[in-house]
């Protein structure tokens, strides 16, 4: 059983892939855990087999540090993108 602690840390490359996938295709965490998985089988990422919770938590915890403070995101929804014009 492995904890919290004992859990490999993520790769900038593991992160890197987390977000492409979420960008291009939404929130769809199962996809984003598959993406990870067939890029450790084909040798293209480097890391650890990853669970759709745990991509989850991942990408929640980057947005937290590079982003939007969580409180302020409405539950489900995205930060817009920094260069995206205003809509009004």
């Amino acid at each position: 059983l492995m904890t919290a602690s004992s859990a490999p840390k993520w790769t900038l490359l593991e992160d890197a892939v987390l977000c492409a996938v979420i960008h291009e295709r939404g929130s769809n965490w199962k996809l984003a855990s598959d993406a990870l998985r067939v890029g450790l089988t084909c040798g293209q990422t480097e890391g650890h087999p990853r669970e759709a919770s745990k991509c989850k938590s991942r990408f929640e915890e980057l947005l937290a540090q590079h982003c939007v403070p969580p409180a302020s995101r409405l539950p489900g929804s995205l930060p817009p993108h920094p260069q995206a014009p205003l809509v009004t």
